[in-house]
C-alpha cells in the first residue's frame, strides 16, 4: 500500500492467522510478511495463504504454524476493469488475475515452495483452491482490486496494478 486506507475499527477483527477459515483476506502485521493475505484451503485440507504484496505477489505459501494474530478485513469485494477482460480463462490462466466462471469469483496465484515450480491455481472468493465450474463462459481480467465499503465511497485494500508483475 502506497497511501494509508482508513477504515472504521469495527471493520476490523483481531484473528489468530493460523485458525482462521478460508476466505478470510487479512493483513499480517509481522516483520516476515507484512502484507495482505488471503486464507485458503486446497482438496486435501491443507491451509494455504495467497499472498498479495510483499516479494512473491500472487505465491500461494504452505500456511505453517507461526502465523500468529493477524486484523481480517470483512465485507470485502473484488472490482474488476472490464475493459481487461481475457476470454476463457482457464486456457490463458495467468497469476495476478481476477477470474469469474459461473457464480464463482477468485484470483490466481500459482504456487510457491522449495521444489515446487510455479504453477497456477484458482482460489475463489471463499477460499476454495482450483474450485471446480461448469460454466461455459469464463473470463479472467487483469486489472483488479480489493475493496472494502460502500460502492460511492470504497477503500481501496489491494490494487493490481500496484503489485509487482509475475514472471512468466
Amino acid at each position: 500500500m502506497n497511501s494509508p486506507n482508513f477504515l472504521p475499527i469495527a471493520d476490523l477483527t483481531a484473528i489468530d492467522g493460523d485458525t482462521a477459515p478460508p476466505g478470510t483476506l487479512a493483513y499480517f502485521p509481522h516483520k516476515r510478511v507484512e502484507h495482505f493475505g488471503l486464507i485458503a484451503v486446497d482438496q486435501e485440507g491443507t491451509r494455504r495463504v495467497l499472498s498479495l504484496g510483499g516479494d512473491q505477489p500472487f505465491a500461494v505459501h504452505k500456511a505453517g504454524d507461526g502465523l500468529e494474530t493477524a486484523i481480517a478485513i470483512s465485507n470485502w469485494r473484488i472490482e474488476v476493469d472490464p475493459t481487461s477482460a481475457v476470454a476463457n480463462f482457464y486456457d490463458r490462466l495467468s497469476a495476478g488475475q481476477a477470474f469469474i466462471a459461473g457464480a464463482d469469483t477468485g484470483l490466481v496465484g500459482y504456487f510457491a515452495g522449495p521444489g515446487i515450480r510455479p504453477m497456477p491455481v484458482a482460489i475463489n472468493r471463499s477460499g476454495t483452491i482450483n474450485p471446480a465450474s461448469n460454466a461455459t463462459h469464463r473470463g479472467a481480467f487483469t486489472r483488479w482490486r480489493i475493496v472494502t465499503g460502500p460502492a460511492e465511497r470504497p477503500v481501496v485494500i489491494v490494487d493490481s496494478e500496484q503489485l509487482a508483475p509475475v514472471a512468466s
